[in-house]
């Protein structure tokens, strides 16, 4: 046999040898893929001070309990925590120079953590640090994604420096899976968004908020109360968005929810309250604020200063849902909106000191039931309100002689003979507040109508320069092509369908059915 090719099948043989000798080695590098925090040795974990430090690649398993000691993760971003896992990093008061920062678990560039499991605990504790920020769950430039089971991740800074349960810098923190409290001075942080669509118990913040985001907030999962002591429930550089379930959202320094942007509710949420000793907001928005869910009461306080909104939106605020009590202290407003306000769902009281109901953007609709709207003056549209359809009792102001302090003169408009057999009735009526001239109201979409100030038809209105002086009744007339021709009278009010302008000072509170105006 040629003796090349012998030392060939030799080479081969002492190769497979080695490979399964290896393979079969306790020291296998699937072996050390494990972190035991009770033993943790092995050429990727070194522990230094409360520090263990774990290198190399995908995937981590950590088990087992940490007896005050943190882990930082290096290189690996799919961390899997077995059941029962403790990561509980305690340091005492320091000596010397203090970190900057400690972790009960830290991944500087982001991964995903799974929950494999009942009873995992991650947490981190500083006693009377000065300087150091103190995380369970830190990156510096990634993000976290957490999923499985977790039942509590918390920090602690007994000195009163930055403390924050989740955080995520330069990226999003994701919870997909079921997480019990999370807690510190901030409950999550992210330079991101923070983004839940699982479960998640209380979350809490102490003088941080207990969410704040530089982007946007959505959850559309579930999850407990959000509150914090000494902030904003939540608060977002982008906007705010709850499909999910929440629970109470307070804020004990701030507003409960503070979003640059829009904040939008579809979902199920408890109270919603704003507390301060100066200006508080229960919902304040850069953008608009829209309800299509259930919402409890939204509520906003000042202790001393008595400038608290209930919502407060640069843009419009929308209310298609139900919602509890809306209530502003004494020198502000229940609802304040740079835009137009619509309210066609269910809400309790509107009470502000000032307003119950401001528009900036001179716009009020109301279609929906509205228990009470009080106020100095219950509705300021600025010039003028659109009431779509009151409902005779839905709408009851207790400052009767306070609504629409402005108003004067009241002008119906009478449709009788209009209706076309079936036809649906126009429900609206203008409410205006100092001016003289009216504006026009819309035609009904079947015919095309001028006005006259008697019934028989003689003197046909003016709108670009009439002008009322007193209470007065307009009568529509068809227009038909050709000119000539006409609608009935229908001088009787019995029948009649009827649209209310009103203006500059007589006082109306109360919607009476019998002639669709507000009296």
């Amino acid at each position: 046999m040629n003796k090349n090719y012998v030392w060939r099948i030799k080479t081969l043989c002492l190769a497979l040898m080695m490979i399964t000798a290896f393979a079969l080695s306790p020291l296998s590098a699937a072996a050390s893929d494990v972190l035991d925090l009770g033993n943790p040795t092995g050429g990727r974990f070194t522990t230094s001070g409360d520090i263990i430090t774990v290198t190399g690649p995908d995937p981590i398993t950590i088990k087992g309990e940490s007896r005050g000691r943190g882990v930082k993760i290096i290189a690996a971003t799919e961390i899997n925590i077995e059941g029962g896992t403790k990561i509980i990093h305690i340091t005492e008061t320091a000596q010397g120079p203090q970190p900057l920062r400690t972790a009960a678990l830290e991944v500087p560039g982001g991964a995903t953590i799974h929950g494999n499991g009942e009873g995992i605990i991650i947490s981190a504790t500083y006693t009377n640090a000065t300087q150091a920020n103190v995380f369970g769950i830190y990156t510096a430039h990634g993000s976290v994604t957490i999923s499985g089971d977790i039942d509590k991740i918390t920090s602690a800074n007994s000195s009163g420096t930055t403390s924050v349960g989740v955080h995520a810098g330069r990226g999003d923190v994701t919870i997909s899976g079921t997480v019990g409290d999370i807690t510190g001075r901030t409950g999550i942080s992210a330079d991101g968004d923070v983004i839940i669509s699982g479960s998640v118990g209380d979350i809490g913040g102490g003088n941080g908020s207990g969410i704040w985001a530089i982007g946007s907030v959505t959850i559309s999962g579930t999850a407990g109360n959000i509150t914090s002591k000494e902030n904003s429930g939540i608060s977002a550089i982008g906007s705010v968005t709850i499909s999910g379930s929440v629970g109470d959202i307070g804020g004990g320094g701030g507003s409960g929810i503070s979003a640059n942007g829009s904040v939008t509710i579809s979902g199920t949420v408890g109270d919603i309250t704003g507390s301060n000793i100066l200006t508080a907001f229960g919902i304040d928005a850069g953008g608009s604020v829209t309800i299509s869910g259930s919402v409890g009461d939204i509520t906003g306080s000042s202790s001393e200063l008595n400038t608290a909104y209930g919502i407060s939106a640069n843009g419009s605020v929308t209310i298609s849902g139900t919602v509890g009590d809306i209530t502003g202290d004494r020198d502000r407003y229940g609802i304040d909106a740079g835009g137009s306000v619509t309210i066609s769902g269910s809400v309790g009281e509107i009470t502000g000191g000032v307003n119950g109901i401001k528009s900036w953007a001179r716009s009020v609709t109301i279609s929906g039931k509205i228990d009470v709207i009080s106020g100095d003056v219950p509705i300021d549209a600025a010039s003028y309100a659109v009431l779509d359809y009151v409902h005779p009792d839905d709408l009851i102001v207790p400052d009767q002689d306070k609504l629409f302090p402005s108003i004067d003169h009241t002008v119906i408009f009478n449709y009788d003979g209009m209706l076309p057999p079936g036809g649906d009735t126009p429900k609206k009526a203008y409410i205006a507040l100092g001016e003289r001239k009216i504006p026009e109201p819309s035609a009904p979409d079947y015919v095309p109508v001028h006005w006259y100030r008697e019934p028989e038809f003689k003197t046909r209105w003016n709108f670009e320069t009439d002008t009322v002086s007193d209470d007065i009744i307009l009568y529509a007339r068809e227009i038909r092509s050709g000119g000539g021709g006409g609608c009935r009278a229908g001088a009787g009010m019995a029948g009649a369908l009827l649209l209310a302008f009103v203006l500059s000072r007589r006082r109306f509170a109360r919607y009476n059915p019998g002639r669709h105006i507000v009296k």
